[in-house]
């Protein structure tokens, strides 16, 4: 992770030591675990409420990859039953390859937490480029300036205090939502 650029202007440090606390620095299957994960058969444990007033389903995580999956219907007992696939999608740690450098797509936290703990040479998904117009980046990001110049932000940048800060910012929660409704429609003869 050396000589990785950095594209992404923040990262929320609250939970970035704990995705990599249990994880051995001497052992790259143990890296692995957390850079480029195996999908579990085990389903992860969503925590989920439900508002009886509103009858609805709530589902909040910090991850941003809980997500709708899938929806389904089927028959249980004589009842039809429709339903949604609710997962937290697995999350590689990517990095595009141009010509001239690489660039983090994917996994700023784990970095962060990995770069903390000493542990710079890991394992990810590397996709190679021709162009950096062919890299699907989000819009906030730092000015290409940043990541494309002669000086380009690194990883290790966002510990280094000469060159980043630490700041209080909001944090995020993804939420899903599903609501049972009943209305009655009028209907003209």
């Amino acid at each position: 992770m050396p000589k990785v650029c950095a594209a992404q202007p923040a990262v929320f440090i609250d939970h970035t030591e704990e995705r990599v606390l249990g994880i051995d620095p001497n052992d790259i299957n143990s890296i692995a675990s957390v850079t480029i994960p195996i999908p579990s058969d085990q389903p992860t444990p969503l925590p989920a409420q439900f508002d009886e007033k509103r009858n609805t389903w709530i589902l909040s995580s910090s991850n941003p990859s809980l997500r709708i999956a899938g929806r389904f219907s089927s028959n249980i007992q004589n009842n039809t039953v429709f339903g949604f696939i609710i997962q937290v999608a697995p999350s590689y740690m990517k990095v595009a390859s141009l010509p001239d450098r690489y660039i983090l797509c994917d996994g700023y936290h784990r970095a962060y937490g990995l770069i903390k703990r000493g542990i710079t040479k890991v394992p990810v998904l590397v996709r190679d480029f021709v162009a950096f117009e062919d890299i699907k980046y989000q819009p906030v990001m730092l000015p290409q300036a940043a990541y494309l110049g002669d000086r380009p932000a690194l990883l290790q940048d966002y510990h280094n205090e000469n060159v980043s800060e630490e700041i209080g910012l909001p944090t995020a929660e993804k939420l899903i939502i599903i609501q049972g409704l009943e209305l009655v429609a009028a209907h003209t003869p």
